[in-house]
């Protein structure tokens, strides 16, 4: 079982609307397949930013930003947090500061 199924974005590739990082693929978490549909979260792995999907077309994706509801609501995921400390802690050891 691949734990983090991966997927490269093809066409327009998606900038994060927070801080400008080209997001060139996706990766899944646990047993989901790594299309992603409309309204699913992603993290910049630039800026740590949660985004969502708003367009997802065979060679269009667009993000932005989540709305401050839907961030209480995302913060609480224990999912999204990991992700976003693995993030965090990745970054120090690379001796790197989010963008």
């Amino acid at each position: 079982m691949n734990l983090f199924p991966s997927r490269k974005i093809e066409g327009r590739t998606p900038h994060c609307p927070s801080c400008g990082h080209k997001l060139d693929g996706v990766a899944a978490c646990g047993e989901h397949d790594a299309t992603p549909k409309v309204g699913d979260v992603t993290v910049c792995i630039a800026c740590n930013g949660i985004l969502v999907f708003k367009v997802v077309k065979p060679r269009s994706v667009i993000l932005r930003k989540a709305t401050p509801e839907e961030l209480q609501e995302f913060l609480r995921d224990p999912i999204v947090t990991t992700i976003r400390v693995t993030n965090l802690q990745v970054h120090r050891k690379l001796g790197r500061d989010l963008a």
